[in-house]
């Protein structure tokens, strides 16, 4: 068995060959004080070694430096100073921070060399931050005071070119508070931009065109040039609705709009198969836009919808122009688009199938025959045929 080697041998290779030489040629993994033992003796010589340069150093990502800095802040720092020399930028300033952020990724630290001895922080990586740069930059920010300028503008997880395992979505597939905050800065840079509270109803009603696919992928929400592009379809299938509503009803600050009701259908375009199922036919998403339509022109009326009189009495109303036209809620949406998807554009169809499958409707079913709504003939709206 081969004699470990001394200090002083230790020191002495290091100073004339490097610090990586003990483990690629000797197989000597140094312990933590060894290691700082032997980097404190060659930086009074003017050498710039630290413990973690030695490949390996046992323990050495839990400890402190003599600095009371931990070692893996030292070294993270080390990184983003080395990336900013070679763009040629300042990582403790906006500008120079936001230059390196975007090739800040796993393959950075497991290859970089942040010095001459070729030392890389894949290691570290894996053994402190799970395999997660940003945690391990976040980590940085805010602890160390040269990065102040980084911390007041604000960082993110998802300000990075790739999100953390489990950014989005939970162990069980839901979407995160991070998602939804990621959300949330969209709609400020809204809010930011037109001068609008998206909380009050006022506010949102201008804001609810704005939420599209498209914006989601291509808008800068902050001054990192972060877009949500993967976020949106990691946890919400390429939904903008669906993240929009999910915000809604987990932030308080938007009680407003949840009590004034979200729906997807309220969205500039519904998604893929909203109102047609795979199977071809109307959905229930269809079936609910048609009775919030039948209950929305209802209740200014005085008119009680679930009785065969109050019914009955609303249907010659329900033409083709009421759906195309009539906002059924305070957004002012209409259901053009889902008359036309679901229903070929007729009336008939789209009460015919809520009345056959709502539960509300039930007794009314049992006392008017589906085979008695049609399309009027005189007129172009719904009515209730005796034959």
């Amino acid at each position: 068995m081969q004699e470990r080697l001394s200090l002083e041998q230790m020191i002495g290779i290091t100073r004339n060959f490097g610090p990586r030489v003990l483990y690629d040629n000797f197989r000597t993994r140094l312990y933590l004080d060894e290691a700082e033992y032997v980097a404190k003796h060659l930086q009074r010589e003017g050498i710039p070694v630290e413990p973690y340069d030695f490949p390996n150093t046992a323990g050495i990502w839990q400890a402190k430096r003599w600095t009371g800095e931990f070692y893996k802040h030292h070294a993270t720092r080390s990184l983003l100073f080395a990336l900013g020399r070679e763009m040629q930028a300042d990582p403790t300033t906006v500008p120079g921070f936001g230059a390196i952020l975007h090739s800040i990724r796993i393959d950075t630290f497991k290859y970089h060399q942040l010095n001459a001895w070729g030392t890389t922080l894949g290691g570290m990586l894996h053994h402190a931050y799970n395999y997660q740069p940003s945690r391990a930059v976040m980590d940085v920010i805010a602890v160390d005071d040269d990065f102040s300028a980084i911390k007041k503008t604000g960082l993110s997880v998802y300000d990075f070119s790739m999100a953390s395992l489990h950014a989005w979505n939970d162990k069980s597939g839901c979407p995160t508070g991070l998602a939804r905050s990621a959300t949330r800065e969209l709609v400020r840079s809204y809010e930011q931009e037109l001068g609008v509270d998206a909380t009050t109803v006022p506010g949102f009603m201008q804001l609810l065109p704005l939420f599209t696919q498209r914006n989601f992928i291509h808008r800068k929400i902050n001054r990192w040039g972060t877009n949500l592009s993967g976020m949106l379809q990691s946890a919400y299938g390429g939904g903008p609705g669906k993240a929009v509503i999910d915000l809604v009803d987990h932030d308080h600050s938007f009680i407003a709009i949840k009590n004034a009701g979200l729906w997807l259908y309220d969205f500039p375009k519904a998604p893929n198969r909203f109102w047609v199922g795979a199977d071809g036919r109307p959905s229930q998403h269809a079936r609910e836009a048609t009775k919030h339509l039948v209950r929305s022109f209802a209740e200014p009326m005085g008119v009680d919808y679930k009785t065969r009189k109050g019914f009955s009495s609303l249907l010659p109303y329900m033409t083709q122009e009421l759906f195309f036209a009539y906002p059924i809620n305070v957004w002012g949406t209409t259901l053009t688009g889902m008359l036309s998807h679901a229903y070929q554009g007729t009336p008939a169809l789209a009460i015919k199938d809520m009345v056959q499958h709502d539960p509300e409707f039930y007794r009314l079913k049992r006392r008017l025959p589906l085979r008695n709504i049609r399309t009027s003939r005189r007129r172009r709206g719904v009515e209730i045929t005796t034959s």
